[in-house]
């Protein structure tokens, strides 16, 4: 689902954020006002953090974007749909099951995120 600035659909992505941490939200609110590929990536990190929590800080900080979000955070299809859904959402994008597929780490979610807001 993809969200337009109007008014309505603006308190259907309020309504889906309150779900999520603060910092989350505020930054896809930011990124909605005023896209940009930093903001974007971040938004990436906080939704991988969101579904690892523990799992993904911890190892993030060991390997950074070398991360591999199936190997090394042990992630399923389900799971990987659910963040490609959340970054459509969140970022106004669309991922192909081929590209998320293709993703092994987050240095490639993150390339193509950036590619898909440009």
């Amino acid at each position: 689902m993809h969200l337009s600035e109007d008014s309505t659909d603006s308190q259907l992505l309020k309504d889906k954020l309150s779900a999520y941490p603060d910092a989350l939200a505020q930054r896809v609110l930011e990124f909605r006002s005023a896209p940009d590929a930093t903001l974007a990536s971040e938004i990436v990190v906080d939704i991988l953090r969101y579904h690892e929590p523990d799992r993904f800080t911890a190892l993030y900080a060991e390997k950074g974007d070398a991360l591999a979000l199936i190997e090394d955070l042990g992630m399923d299809s389900l799971t990987m749909t659910e963040i490609a859904f959340e970054a459509e959402d969140f970022l106004d994008i669309t991922i192909t099951n081929e590209d998320m597929i293709a993703m092994q780490t987050v240095a490639d979610l993150k390339s193509y995120i950036v590619r898909a807001i440009s």
